[in-house]
């Protein structure tokens, strides 16, 4: 065996996966909404992401063949000792980036996102906070709801 030869294992994480966060209404508080669930649309199976009773950090995965993904994200409101299940629309635009990883790993895509929008039943606003989607985590997109 040379030197710098490689025994084609692949080690690097490859997947590049937006990482959502749910915020505090106007600030930088980060929260963890109740019964929670999370599930993407117009794909096979409408793929649920997250089903739990709270939420923390969620992964949304995009889809290299296209340059829009949506996910549904049902939320748990309680007001005035009544309990409700709200559901928005999270719509969310980018574009591929092919990227060449190695030749043990191969190619993958990394994401740069555009835009986003959100149906605000629930939820309040939503914003980019990493404009490029990577293998690196790093909160992508941060939604804001009420906490009251």
């Amino acid at each position: 065996m040379c030197c710098g030869c490689s025994d084609d294992v692949c080690y690097d994480n490859t997947s590049a996966l937006a990482l959502l966060r749910f915020y505090t209404s106007g600030t930088t508080t980060q929260v963890s909404p109740v019964a929670t669930s999370i599930g993407g649309i117009g794909v096979p199976g409408d793929t649920l992401l997250l089903d739990s009773v709270t939420a923390g950090d969620v992964y949304l995965p995009l889809r290299p063949n296209v340059t829009t993904s949506q996910f549904k994200i049902r939320l748990c409101r309680i007001a005035d000792n009544d309990t409700t299940f709200v559901t928005d629309t999270l719509t969310v635009g980018y574009t591929p980036l092919p990227y060449f990883v190695s030749h043990e790993c191969g190619a993958m895509y990394h994401f740069r996102l555009n835009d986003v929008d959100v149906t605000r039943h629930l939820i309040d606003s939503v914003a980019i906070a990493a404009a490029v989607v990577t293998n690196v985590p790093q909160v992508s997109l941060r939604i804001y709801i009420p906490t009251d």
